[in-house]
């Protein structure tokens, strides 16, 4: 702000009396010393969020796009704000990568024929996932080679593969 100062001096015996009307102007300071840098999380269904660091006591940081939960790539804003000082815009980017699956297995099947169609499936797959197979559904002997994927939003998609056999069946009687 602008603060007006009189200064007067009273005439002496070897000086005339004088005032002046100054005016004292103290400016608006600048942050110094803040840092808002960029994070990567891997999604794991909680919030995320990054800070500033180095902000003063006193000081308000209200921030705009923070608290994300599902995997991408976003922008978060800060605003630092305190008397005196000049407010502070900064920007930085919140990054949440995808999940891996863990704890799925596909393993391997054998049948004897029986004139039905036989299938193998993956065990372990969270709910909410989707997993699609290829080559599952046989009926007739031999040695099959089914595929699964398994996708769910915010992971990798997996992709797996196992051998289905249907063995000959024994006449009997």
């Amino acid at each position: 702000g602008t603060y007006p100062i009189i200064i007067s001096v009273p005439e002496t015996a070897n000086y005339l009396a004088a005032t002046e009307n100054i005016s004292l102007v103290i400016e608006t300071a600048d942050f110094i010393g803040i840092t808002f840098n960029d994070a990567s999380f891997t999604y794991d269904g909680n919030s995320h969020s990054i800070f500033v660091n180095g902000a003063p006591a006193g000081a308000t940081v209200t921030y705009t796009g923070n608290a994300q939960t599902n995997t991408g790539v976003y922008t978060v804003d800060a605003l630092i704000q305190m008397p005196n000082y000049n407010d502070l815009q900064l920007s930085a980017t919140l990054t949440i990568d995808n999940a891996v699956f863990t704890g799925i297995t596909f393993n391997n099947g054998s049948f004897t024929y029986d004139g039905t169609a036989h299938s193998i499936f993956v065990n372990g797959a969270p709910v909410g996932a989707t997993v699609t197979y290829t080559g599952n559904g046989q009926t007739n002997i031999g040695t099959y080679t089914v595929n699964a994927s398994v996708q769910m939003p915010n992971y990798n998609d997996l992709q797996l593969s196992a051998t289905m056999t249907i063995d000959n069946a024994t006449i009997t009687g």
